[in-house]
């Protein structure tokens, strides 16, 4: 491979360097100021803060929710809970009537024949009369 220097290629003028980028105005012009990155800071913010606010909100809307479905089975329950325990106070109400039938029954009779029955009773205890039961054997 042969090498020629510009020289002797008969260029007029020797190599310079590049000249600088047609583009150099552009960057500048891209660089943020000072003023539009405090309007970004501002901008930022805002949203930083909306972001904050709207989880607020749907943590408090949620609480809420929370809230009424609680109020909505806590109703369901007391309901169910009304329902199911009033066929047992019916019963037990049937139940306190029907013993206190018994119990004026019993008082009744007693009332009639208590004295017949004390004096059953003592005559029995204090008469004494062995007898042997049929099921043991006589002595031969």
């Amino acid at each position: 491979m042969i090498v020629v220097c510009s020289k002797l290629r008969g260029d007029p003028d020797p190599p310079r360097r590049k000249p600088a980028s047609p583009y150099l105005h552009t960057i500048t012009q891209l660089t943020p100021s000072p003023q539009a990155e405090r309007e970004a800071q501002k901008i930022v913010q805002k949203a930083r803060e909306y972001r904050t606010k709207r989880v607020k909100d749907a943590r408090s809307e949620a609480q809420k929710e929370i809230e009424e479905y609680r109020q909505q089975k806590d109703e369901e329950f007391k309901k169910f809970e009304k329902e199911h325990t009033s066929g047992n106070k019916k019963a037990e109400e049937d139940a306190k009537r029907d013993a206190d039938e018994q119990m004026q029954k019993i008082k009744e009779v007693g009332e009639k024949s208590g004295d017949k029955v004390v004096e059953e009773l003592l005559r029995v205890v204090m008469e004494v009369k062995p007898e042997v039961p049929d099921r043991v054997a006589a002595p031969a």
